[in-house]
C-alpha cells in the first residue's frame, strides 16, 4: 500500500512502456472491442501501479523496495523502474519459467539456489540503473540498448574457449547444477549470471569506444585476469556481513571493484 501510494504521487505510470501494464490487466476481448475506452479508464494510473507492484512483489519479495531505497538512498519508484529494466534486459522472465518448470524434477532446495543466484544480480543491476544516468530515458529506449547487449555477452561467454581462466567458476557452478538434473543450457545461463552483468558496463563502453562488444568483452576479461579481479572479488564475497553495516560496507566493496574494469 506505500508503495502504492509513491507510484501515483510520481511519473512512472506516464511511461508508454510501462503504461502497457493497462492493457494487460483486461481481457483480450476487451481489448479488441473496447481499446479506446481502455485507455480513457479514470483509474488508468491505479491499475498500472497495482499489476506493475504485484508482478514486481511477486518475484522479488515485499522487502526488496526496502532494501533497495535504504542502500542507495533512492526514491521508490526510481527502484521499480530499475527494476523493471534489469527483469527486461536480462530476459529475466523466461529464466524464471524455465526454473518454474522444474517443479517435481529437481529438488527444491535446487530451484531456490537458482533463483537466489539470479537475484543476486538482480540486486546488483537494480542498484546500477539507480546509480546510472540511463534511469531516467524512456524506459522502451534503454532495454533496447541494453538487451541486446546482454543477450551478446551471453554468446560471447557460451563460445569462449573452456580454457579461459575466468570461465572456471561458471563451469563449476553449471556442472553442480546439471548434476542436479538441472538442464544444461539454463545450468550455464545461471551460473553465468554474476558474470553477464558486466553486459551493462561493456555495453557502454562499447558505445562510447565505437567497438563491437565482443572486442570489449575480450579486453575486459584480459584485464582482470591480469589483475587477479577475480581473487579479489573472492575476497570481497568472503567478508562477513552479519550486521546492517558490514553488509552495506561489503556491497560498497564490490560495487568499486566492478566500477573498476569499465574504468580502465
Amino acid at each position: 500500500m506505500w508503495l502504492f501510494d509513491e507510484l501515483l504521487a510520481s511519473d512512472l505510470p506516464e511511461d508508454p512502456w510501462i503504461a502497457a501494464a493497462l492493457v494487460r490487466y483486461f481481457p483480450p476481448r476487451l481489448h479488441r472491442d473496447f481499446a479506446g475506452d481502455i485507455a480513457r479508464h479514470p483509474l488508468r494510473r491505479e491499475i498500472i501501479a497495482t499489476v506493475v507492484l504485484n508482478e514486481m512483489v511477486n518475484r522479488v519479495g515485499p522487502s526488496f523496495p526496502h532494501q533497495m531505497t535504504s542502500s542507495t538512498g533512492s526514491a521508490p519508484a526510481q527502484v521499480v523502474r530499475a527494476y523493471l529494466l534489469t527483469r527486461e534486459v536480462f530476459a529475466l522472465g523466461p529464466t524464471w519459467r524455465a526454473i518454474e518448470a522444474l517443479d517435481n524434477v529437481v529438488a527444491d532446495q535446487t530451484q531456490a539456489e537458482l533463483l537466489m543466484e539470479l537475484g543476486r544480480r538482480t540486486v546488483r543491476a537494480t542498484t546500477w540503473f539507480l546509480r546510472s544516468r540511463r534511469l531516467g530515458e524512456p524506459m522502451a529506449q534503454t532495454i533496447e540498448r541494453f538487451g541486446p547487449a546482454c543477450d551478446a555477452l551471453l554468446r560471447y561467454l557460451r563460445a569462449a574457449p573452456e580454457s579461459a581462466s575466468w570461465r572456471v567458476p561458471i563451469q563449476e557452478m553449471q556442472a553442480r547444477f546439471t548434476q542436479q538434473r538441472v538442464p544444461e543450457a539454463l545450468a550455464f545461463d545461471v551460473a553465468a549470471a554474476a558474470t553477464t552483468f558486466a553486459a551493462l558496463d561493456l555495453a557502454e563502453v562499447a558505445e562510447a569506444a565505437r567497438q563491437p562488444l565482443d572486442t570489449v568483452a575480450s579486453t575486459y576479461f584480459a584485464i582482470g585476469d591480469s589483475l587477479g579481479l577475480a581473487r579479489l572479488r573472492a575476497q570481497v564475497a568472503a567478508l562477513p556481513s552479519d550486521g546492517y553495516w558490514q553488509a552495506l560496507a561489503k556491497a560498497a566493496s564490490s560495487d568499486d571493484l566492478a566500477i573498476l574494469p569499465r574504468q580502465l
